[in-house]
């Protein structure tokens, strides 16, 4: 699969995200109150891991730091929602794996039931 980049929402000409679930900042001029000016290269962020196993990334806007998951941020960039669900689903149960291949919206439930269907068919199929 190519990868493919998109601005982030509120963070055009500052920020990507690729359908692979990569970030990037983009190469920008900053000037500082006082008149000087330095440039800030682009570069591939590293996320962090968020308590509950997702990668996270804080993105940062006027002195300002927001932190966002990855997961969603590919979802908002790549995936139609027309029905305006609220949650991101992993299909594969990595939380670490945002491939925009490996997500879909969803409702909590549907999200709910995709884990517990899955799960219940996995460990019947294992061998002992």
């Amino acid at each position: 699969m190519k990868e493919i980049w998109k601005h982030i929402d509120r963070y055009h000409g500052k920020y990507q995200i690729s359908s692979l679930g990569r970030i990037r900042s983009l190469t920008r001029e900053v000037t500082y109150k006082d008149g000087r000016k330095h440039i800030y290269r682009g570069q591939i962020l590293k996320p962090s891991i968020s308590w509950d196993g997702y990668k996270k990334i804080a993105l940062f806007n006027k002195g300002h730091a927001k932190t966002f998951y990855v997961h969603r941020l590919v979802a908002k960039a790549f995936i139609i929602n027309p029905e305006n669900k609220k949650t991101v689903n992993h299909k594969n149960f990595i939380k670490t794996d945002n491939n925009v291949l490996n997500l879909e919206w969803a409702t909590h439930k549907e999200n709910s039931q995709h884990y517990f269907l899955n799960k219940q068919y996995n460990e019947s199929t294992k061998q002992d």
